[in-house]
């Protein structure tokens, strides 16, 4: 947000605490996280049945990928390389799904998409150091992207495709599916593409919140796929992404909606932190956002997630602590964990994080 001419650090401040206020649904919460390809994609491919013919549920998604495409046949690769393949894998994959389509898509423009995006896979696995991968759950979602292709008539062959291979393997021998169908928390909810064929879809409905699977476009895109049945919900949660996010309406979706919690108690932390006082941000604004903060807490019991009834995690639990103690309502991290100062650290539950600005789950 930028100043107008003449207007205080202390005005435009208090505007953003309620632009924030305004954007925020008393369902959804809100989200100003940038689009990612990735989620787009999978996002793209949800269809539809139509007199026995499968339509596409977002067009505008997929045109957004049609529209992104770069000149080297790929789509935009973020801080790394895989990013990259990731993007282009999936983006491919929603170009190659048999029998989904409109009238409005030229069959030979899209065959020679799809012969750009290859050969720019092909390049790019060809010189991937996959030991030297850093990017989170890269062992799992690449894999699965290659099978999902090789189901499509399209497969890859590059130096590292055998140790990338054994690296999924190891991971997911430490992934128990069966607690996927239990109450018990895990991040891998957030990426189950990841998980496509592994996965009994229909046993996942316990784990939706707010129409998704915690807060992922492209995990409630799988998810929707990949039912036996149709989940309105998840259709609903989808859409309003799309018209609410920071594409506002152009199709693209970022990679987690909504981030309530991390978005509004970093800023009003910072804000507070930084010398401004409630009576400049606004009392009404800053009463708001207490109130938010502590709805999440006493529905999560004490912890919360970077959004309202998303997984807990021990970054934004402890950001909001800070906050609502700068806002002068007095939280104790002892009495929000029932443990003393020194042993806070030993809680489990709160140490599993969702890095809600990358791609990603924590298998």
């Amino acid at each position: 947000m930028s100043l107008s001419h003449g207007q205080s650090l202390g005005d435009g401040a208090s505007r953003l605490l309620q632009q924030m206020i305004d954007k925020f649904d008393p369902y959804y919460g809100l989200g100003s996280m940038t689009c990612s390809v990735y989620d787009t994609a999978w996002v793209a491919m949800v269809s539809f049945d139509v007199n026995g013919h499968r339509q596409r549920l977002f067009p505008k998604s997929f045109q957004y990928l049609l529209d992104s495409q770069q000149d080297d046949g790929g789509w935009q690769a973020y801080p790394t390389q895989v990013d990259g393949v990731l993007n282009t894998m999936a983006a491919l994959l929603a170009l190659s799904k048999r029998g989904v389509g409109s009238n409005s898509e030229s069959e030979a423009d899209l065959v020679s998409r799809r012969s750009r995006a290859i050969s720019f896979l092909i390049t790019s696995l060809q010189e991937w150091d996959v030991l030297a991968t850093v990017h989170v759950g890269f062992e799992v979602l690449v894999p699965a992207h290659l099978d999902m292709l090789e189901g499509e008539g399209i497969a890859f062959e590059f130096p590292g495709k055998g140790v990338l291979m054994e690296l999924r393997h190891r991971k997911l021998a430490k992934v128990n599916i069966e607690s996927l169908y239990g109450d018990n928390e895990s991040s891998a909810v957030h990426s189950l593409e990841g998980l496509v064929g592994r996965l009994h879809f229909d046993r996942l409905s316990h784990r939706k919140r707010f129409g998704s699977m915690m807060a992922s476009p492209s995990s409630t895109a799988a998810y929707l796929m990949n039912r036996s049945t149709w989940d309105k919900e998840c259709e609903s949660y989808l859409y309003h992404v799309i018209d609410k996010c920071e594409g506002a309406g152009n199709g693209s979706v970022p990679s987690a909606f909504p981030t309530t919690i991390f978005e509004m108690s970093w800023v009003i932390s910072t804000l507070l932190e930084s010398g401004f006082v409630i009576e400049v941000l606004g009392n009404e604004q800053c009463e708001k956002i207490a109130n938010i903060f502590e709805d999440s807490f006493r529905a999560r019991s004490g912890v919360v997630g970077f959004a309202h009834l998303v997984d807990a995690d021990a970054d934004d639990t402890a950001k909001v602590i800070v906050s609502l103690n700068l806002l002068g309502r007095p939280t104790s991290a002892a009495d929000r964990f029932g443990c003393t100062r020194h042993s806070i650290i030993s809680r489990p539950i709160v140490w599993r994080k969702i890095q809600a600005s990358a791609r990603i789950a924590t298998f």
